[in-house]
């Protein structure tokens, strides 16, 4: 549920200072401009550039550095500012290792096959080489990071699996020559295979392990402003690096003098590769110098876990010292060491592949939280990697008076407190040294502006500044590795539905890779489909990239590769292969496009959308491939490929995280009970709010439903298995039983609300009333009236009040950013086929029958207007409009009263032919068609057969319509402030809202989804302000920007908690925005200004 907005001064709302510091992490200060994202398959360990609170998260962070005894730190050392050149060079290796990974995946199967390898063998090429990572990483993580080679703790690492890569790639690329040297044959090549394997097993191995280390030096070696320039730095290098690796084995080598004086293509191919990762490790080598790690034999003391390298319990520097000299205390106190093999789980380490690397990691994380004075394994990650906000820890004075380079696990809660109490107050947080100079402990965060995004490296602890001091910021952070977030969401998913289903069984069970597998099955839905859809999403993608140039040289260009070498055919393949080379050269570079253009697109479309039009895109990418030989098409296919791998890289992380930081998950685990809701009304609004128990079963349960109409009747009986006994064709029979649930909702017509709403809130349910709340005033009073006399909550179905970009509007109309409002216009555009089918042939056509349109239609935006004046109360109204197109007098020469017997019909373009048969022959039959198939038949017969005889066939000039189709309404409020509001049923777009609010020092304006945007008038320049989209809404939800959703998460976490302050839409509010559209309406039908009374 979203939390109320509530006003705010600018500063604090928009540009939070450091006091107002409470839910997002600190930007870091000299983050590079957004560059190209990573585009290679395995360049996927890098962080996106958040902007904005409405943010696209990474996919899994880079290892973090690993913390380096206090005892050993170098003071004297602390990491400068890196140069450009420093950072390029320490990245070098990436651009290497993808150069080499995209030969790989362009002629690994290619030339196993040219030796005979048989088909159904060749695959499996590819498995061994993850095994012995998922086996092997995690020990040569744990090495490196107890390495103590003068050469530093990784470069040594670097250094040996970059000649184990090109080791690799010489077997890889050379395996067949080395075999015809040895006993192959033409025929027969056992050793030329059996080279080429080892070499595709070491190749790939070693290159893999190579990343992590690569990533782990330039966190060592580098500030936390540096940090986050040397990610963007690799992550545009390894995509480069893939992307030219690609353009060199796409060139035909064999026809140029080059190629034919080298020894071929792949000769050719392995001068390239081999020069380039020579040159890409040397480079990275010698970029940055990086400190030894002492001998754990020089070490005095150590603090220890059972199990898990990590301290059981706070430092002993909290303790009381007494008078005792600091100076004298051993600082080995502050370190964590590494006296057994260390698991990748980590909080203190990197993460290297596997998340095995022994069955009690996760049981020592959790060991390791509560000796912080938690239960909850979240409080040390989660909170570190979202929005945790880190208080200071006091160090001994007597340490140098700059910032360390060391990491410490986070404090106790007993000593979080905030900056300026520890300035103000002089609260015992800190130990003044010799010159009174106070160290603190704590999270750089604190201290820097707030980010506008929740990510943007993974989120740490370090030792910062001394407070007094002016140095640069250098200290090196605890980070927190993207596994253990993973592992750590979907345990608590599951320990929520656990509990949420009152069994203890799983809450009392120790954390284990046993249980972190069992989440597969029993994690909760909306992570089960991610998880699932992921694992589809990387199985396509994986199986169309190891094989797309094997695919090109047989399918496409028809060719062998165990034909003889001197055959057409054995020509045509490599000529396919080497086409197929290019073709991963668009789909490298359109996914360095594509991830760019990301943040963008977020502007205008949910996470959830996005990442549905990438798998979307790739499905018909690769189904129009193989359905096309031509070459040009083919290559073009190949953007989609990009879309979907820069989507796997990003989007599913963002939906993971957001599903666990979500007001939806909060609430959830806090819910108490479920909340039973009865029907009334199972036509389309009923359905789609009633789905909220569908995707919630733990929190809403759908207990009976009432509706005249049988078929709309036994569906929703069907979908909620509702017992016979409290299924009615008539309220009234619900209402004349004993209270049988906790709420209802009412989804009736207009005119039919006002008597079942009064009717169950006498029995004392708690109503759910879609809007307009009844089509008189007094109506809407005698409402109102009776749900406080029974002491029942009122919600009005008033969803603008809930949508994402309403909540924007308002959040910056109470900052101030536009001073004092003076006058806004807001337009609502029905869409001309919208208002033919609702208005003129509809339910809401007649207003003796239903309403007037403008409460019909548009009360929903008088009420919005209303809610962003806030307390400002509206003195005058005035309206004007009328039905000036759809009657008898507008209808073409020639028309007949039915659009199918019509001859004039084709010039209409309000045709129900156009507007209804032409979505049907298309297999569309959901809304509006779905109306007309009233009786549940979705087919072309069964629709014709309606639009012959109902009312929705009807010529729009011959309909018994009487409400307006387009309608202005002019408002006054306290202070002089104007009011214009449009409503037009004349238009192509269909509720793309228009709104622009004039200020006193801005005007805001927005359309549709967003951005809001704003003109300072004194800075003379336009700021943009993304709404806070929700990523996790259920699509069933998903109307109007998910506003449905926060609609119903709010009744019910009302009805649940009995907190009718959680509604948005109460029944005073409601009340006052219906009185200023009757009051509208009477000013339009009377010709008059309406002056209204306090």
């Amino acid at each position: 549920m979203i939390p109320p907005t509530t006003a705010s001064p600018s500063s604090d709302a928009i540009f939070p200072t450091l006091s107002s510091q409470e839910l997002w992490r600190s930007q870091v200060a000299g983050y590079a401009g957004s560059v190209t994202r990573h585009i290679s398959h395995r360049a996927n360990n890098f962080k996106r550039h958040p902007k904005r609170r409405k943010h696209i998260r990474p996919s899994p962070p880079p290892p973090p550095n690993t913390p380096c005894p206090i005892d050993q730190v170098r003071f004297g050392e602390i990491h400068p500012q890196r140069s450009f050149w420093e950072l390029l060079f320490n990245g070098c290796i990436l651009f290497g290792i993808e150069f080499s990974y995209a030969m790989e995946t362009a002629y690994v199967t290619p030339v196993l096959l040219q030796m005979g390898l048989p088909d159904q063998l060749y695959g499996m090429v590819w498995f061994i080489s993850p095994i012995l990572g998922f086996l092997l990483q995690p020990l040569l993580g744990a090495w490196s990071d107890r390495c103590t080679s003068p050469f530093g703790r990784r470069r040594p690492f670097i250094l040996v699996l970059a000649i184990g890569a090109l080791l690799g790639l010489s077997l890889m690329l050379n395996g067949r020559d080395m075999g015809t040297a040895l006993t192959d044959t033409v025929s027969d090549h056992k050793w030329g295979i059996a080279f080429t394997i080892c070499g595709v097993i070491l190749m790939d191995f070693c290159a893999d392990s190579a990343d992590n280390p690569s990533h782990a030096y330039m966190m060592d070696v580098c500030s936390p402003s540096d940090q986050d320039r040397g990610l963007n730095m690799h992550a545009l290098l390894a995509g480069l690096g893939g992307g030219f690796g690609y353009v060199v084995g796409g060139i035909n080598w064999d026809q140029t003098g080059f190629g034919r004086a080298a020894g071929g293509q792949l000769r050719v191919i392995y001068i390239f590769t081999s020069i380039t990762l020579t040159l890409a490790t040397a480079l990275t080598l010698v970029s940055i110098p990086e400190r030894p790690l002492q001998s754990f034999s020089k070490l005095k003391k150590v603090m220890k876990s059972p199990n898990f390298p990590l301290p059981p319990s706070p430092p002993l520097l909290f303790e009381d010292c007494g008078n005792e000299n600091l100076t004298a205390q051993n600082p080995v106190r502050l370190y964590a060491s590494f006296t057994s093999p260390i698991s990748p789980l980590s909080p203190l380490t990197p993460k290297y592949g596997s998340l095995i690397s022994r069955d009690n990691s996760l049981t020592g994380l959790s060991e390791f939280a509560s000796s912080f004075g938690t239960s909850n394994i979240d409080s040390v990650l989660i909170d570190c990697f979202t929005a945790g906000h880190d208080g200071y820890l006091s160090i001994p004075a007597s340490l140098p008076r700059q910032g360390i380079s060391v990491s410490l696990p986070r404090a106790p809660e007993g000593f979080h407190c905030h900056e300026s109490a520890a300035l103000e107050a002089g609260e015992n947080v800190g130990v003044l040294g010799p010159e009174g100079d106070c160290l603190r402990v704590g999270s750089l965060d604190a201290i820097k502006p707030r980010s506008s995004g929740i990510l943007k490296r993974p989120q740490t602890l370090a030792i910062p500044d001394i407070i007094t001091g002016n140095l640069p910021e250098s200290s090196r952070r605890r980070n927190v590795t993207f596994s253990q977030q993973v592992a750590n969401i979907l345990l608590n998913g599951v320990k929520y539905e656990s509990e949420l289903n009152g069994s203890s069984e799983l809450s009392e069970q120790p954390l284990s890779m046993k249980l972190l597998c069992s989440t597969i099955c029993r994690m909760p839905k909306p992570l089960r489909n991610l998880c699932i859809n992921h694992f589809l999403g990387w199985l396509s993608f994986e199986g169309m990239l190891l094989f797309y140039t094997d695919f090109m040289g047989e399918v496409v260009f028809q060719g062998d590769p165990k034909a003889p070498h001197d055959s057409a055919e054995y020509q045509k393949y490599n000529a396919g292969v080497t086409m197929g080379c290019w073709g991963m050269c668009i789909y490298a570079f359109s996914a360095a496009f594509y991830s760019a253009s990301l943040e963008k697109l977020e502007e205008y479309f949910s996470i959830r959308t996005l990442y549905f039009i990438a798998y979307l895109a790739f499905g018909l990418g690769t189904g129009l491939a193989t359905l096309s030989r031509n070459v040009y098409v083919i290559l073009s296919l190949c953007v989609t490929y990009g879309i979907l791998f820069s989507t796997l890289c990003t989007l599913p992380y963002s939906l993971l995280c957001d599903y666990y930081q979500s007001k939806k998950m909060e609430s959830n685990t806090e819910m108490s009970r479920q909340v039973t809701v009865l029907v009334i009304g199972a036509g389309s609004r009923g359905r789609n709010y009633s789905s909220f128990a569908q995707q919630f079963p733990a929190r809403m349960k759908v207990i009976g439903v009432a509706d005249p109409h049988p078929f709309a009747r036994k569906r929703l009986q069907k979908a909620h298995g509702i017992d016979e006994d409290n299924v009615f064709d008539d309220w009234t029979a619900a209402a004349e039983k004993e209270r049988f649930a906790d709420a209802v909702i009412i989804a009736t017509p207009d005119s039919l609300h006002k008597a079942p709403a009064v009717a169950f809130a006498h029995k004392g349910y708690h109503i759910l009333l879609e809007k307009p709340m009844a089509v008189t005033l007094e109506d809407c009073k005698e409402i109102v009236l009776a749900c406080k006399t029974n002491d029942v909550i009122l919600a009005v179905c008033h969803v603008l009040r809930y949508h994402p970009v309403s909540l924007k509007i308002k959040e910056l109309l109470d900052a101030g950013l536009i001073g004092d409002i003076c006058h806004i216009q807001h337009l609502e555009p029905v869409g001309f086929w919208h208002f033919a089918h609702s208005f003129v042939r509809g339910n809401w056509r007649n207003e003796a029958e239903s309403t007037f349109s403008l409460l019909a239609k548009s009360c929903h935006d008088v009420d919005l207007i209303n809610y962003w004046m806030g307390s400002r109360r509206c003195l005058k109204v005035s309206s004007f409009g009328n039905l000036s197109h759809f009657t008898k007098e507008h209808k073409p020469e020639g028309a007949a009263d039915r659009c199918l017997d019509c001859s004039v019909e084709q010039t209409c373009p309000y045709s129900a032919k156009k507007i209804y048969l032409a979505q049907a022959e298309r297999g569309y039959f959901g809304w509006p068609v779905s109306v007309v198939c009233h009786s549940g038949e979705y087919d072309i017969e069964s629709l014709t057969d309606a639009l012959r005889h109902g009312p929705y066939g009807r010529c729009v000039y011959e309909c018994d319509n009487d409400v307006v189709n387009h309608q202005v309404v002019n408002m006054e409020f306290e202070g002089g402030a104007t009011v214009a509001f449009t409503m037009v049923g004349f238009t192509h777009k269909l509720g793309v809202r228009k709104t622009t609010i004039y200020g006193t020092k801005g005007e805001l304006s927005c359309e549709g989804s967003g951005p809001v945007e704003i003109y300072d008038f004194l800075e003379r320049k336009k700021s943009s302000f993304s709404p806070d989209k929700a990523a996790c809404v259920p699509m069933c939800l998903s109307a109007h920007s998910g506003a449905d959703y926060y609609l119903m998460e709010s009744f019910i976490s009302a009805v649940a908690e009995n907190n009718p302050s959680l509604i948005r839409t109460g029944p005073e509010d409601t009340l006052n925005s219906h009185l200023l559209v009757f009051e509208a309406e009477r000013s339009r039908k009377q010709n008059r200004v309406v002056l209204l009374e306090p």
